[in-house]
């Protein structure tokens, strides 16, 4: 959601070659769309949710979209993978998702943090798994890789 790292992004795409291949949207990610004040400990480290490495108490406000609508607008199908790292609000980005009628294959969710009594990596798993997606990984407890169960083609997530 911070327009310096999409550039930033941008730019390491474009220089290893890969502009054909990935898509960038600068854009927050939330459970429902609107503008939230954001919590910001500089350029790289954000979140809409107040978490304990944001200590320093940066405000900033970002616009936000639902996982549905970015889909929806962005009008490509299938979409491969979904790599969501938003620093502690990984579960209202899933609550934001909604599988029918979207032929999304694969997520990978960087869940480190804990908000509340589980883990976000715990809950991510299970409302994929309830989503119609099958954990792939479960060597490690900070991130969900899960595909889509009706995919025979194979896809293969690193």
């Amino acid at each position: 959601m911070m327009p310096e790292n999409c550039e930033i992004l941008r730019r390491n795409i474009v220089e290893n070659g890969f502009e054909k291949v990935i898509d960038v949207r600068a854009v927050g990610v939330w459970r429902e769309a609107g503008t939230f004040e954001v919590y910001s400990k500089g350029r790289q480290r954000n979140s809409v949710l107040p978490i304990d490495k944001l200590e320093d108490g940066t405000r900033i406000l970002a616009s936000v979209e639902t996982l549905d609508r970015i889909i929806d607008e962005w009008g490509v199908s299938p979409v491969d993978l979904v790599f969501v790292t938003v620093n502690g609000a990984e579960v209202q980005v899933l609550e934001g998702f909604h599988p029918e009628g979207r032929d999304v294959r694969a997520f990978f969710v960087a869940a480190p943090y804990t908000i509340g009594e589980r883990p976000n990596s715990d809950v991510c798993r299970e409302m994929l798994d309830n989503k119609g997606y099958t954990i792939v990984d479960l060597n490690n407890r900070n991130r969900v890789v899960a595909k889509y169960q009706s995919n025979t083609r194979g896809l293969h997530l690193l």
